[in-house]
């Protein structure tokens, strides 16, 4: 046994920790990982689910009750048919998970990849299925949401922070949102910007995923797990808070607004545009 070998089975409980399912292959360079958020966010999919990160990795897996051996087999287009070295792992649930981290020289874009799982036991297929990895994205979730007010009354700007999300164009992004009046709404935007209707005065949380833009109906892509929920209080109208704005010298202006609905120890913010 080697020792990158020993060290990977020595950090296996830290990996736990982090909840993470260590999946340990002691001839390989790299060390593969596969979180249980990863299996609960595709566990309704076709087996063996797939699916990639950045286009330059492949993950297959599937579950079954009893620990036999299995062959995971692919071919391409063009080529023959290659065998992969899979990993097993037991969950919480007594269950087994076999799962294959394809090669990266055998991961090939906009080319149809045949997957074929035979039960060795029994001699017989047990999966079968055509696959293109550019239709299996799972991304992380929008790394921060910010909740900003703008020019119009009952409207608030969602902005998603895109900048640590895969590199992968274009996406598509889901907006989960809700509050006393709206109860809970989702709706699906192109853009990592939006303005939701919403109800002046209102606490509003929201949570957003995001994935690939795909053009096969067979194989959408997967939506990423959701983002940590952020809460703010919808602006009022002015007519709603009394709101009243004087000037006495034509430089200062000086806004007055009631208070007592929302309680006055609550802070406020007043906002306000200019114009020509």
């Amino acid at each position: 046994m080697t020792v990158l070998c020993i060290l990977k089975i020595f950090l296996i409980s830290l990996c736990m920790q982090f909840d993470l399912i260590p999946l340990i292959n002691c001839t390989a360079g790299i060390d593969h990982t596969l979180s249980k958020q990863d299996v609960l966010l595709i566990k309704d999919t076709e087996n063996p689910k797939c699916f990639t990160r950045t286009l330059k990795d492949f993950t297959c897996f599937f579950e079954t009750t009893e620990n036999r051996t299995y062959d995971f087999l692919y071919k391409y287009e063009r080529g023959g048919t290659k065998k992969c070295e899979m990993s097993i792992y037991g969950t919480d649930n007594g269950t087994f998970l076999h799962v294959c981290f394809f090669p990266w020289m055998d991961i090939f874009l906009f080319t149809e990849t045949e997957i074929e799982v035979v039960d060795r036991t029994k001699n017989t297929s047990l999966y079968n299925r055509t696959v293109s990895v550019e239709d299996l994205c799972l991304l992380e979730p929008p790394f921060n949401v910010s909740l900003q007010p703008n020019d119009n009354v009952g409207k608030l700007s969602v902005f998603l922070d895109t900048v640590k999300l895969s590199p992968i164009r274009p996406k598509e992004y889901r907006i989960r949102y809700s509050s006393v009046t709206l109860g809970e709404k989702t709706v699906e935007v192109r853009k990592n910007s939006f303005q939701l209707p919403v109800v002046p005065g209102e606490e509003v949380e929201v949570q957003a995923s995001v994935k690939c833009v795909s053009d096969s109906k067979t194989h959408p892509g997967h939506w990423s797990a959701w983002s940590k929920p952020v809460v703010a209080t919808v602006p009022k109208s002015a007519d709603k808070i009394s709101l009243v704005c004087f000037t006495s010298d034509l430089q200062h202006v000086t806004c007055l607004w009631n208070s007592t609905k929302n309680g006055a120890e609550n802070e406020y913010k007043l906002f306000y545009k200019m114009s020509l």
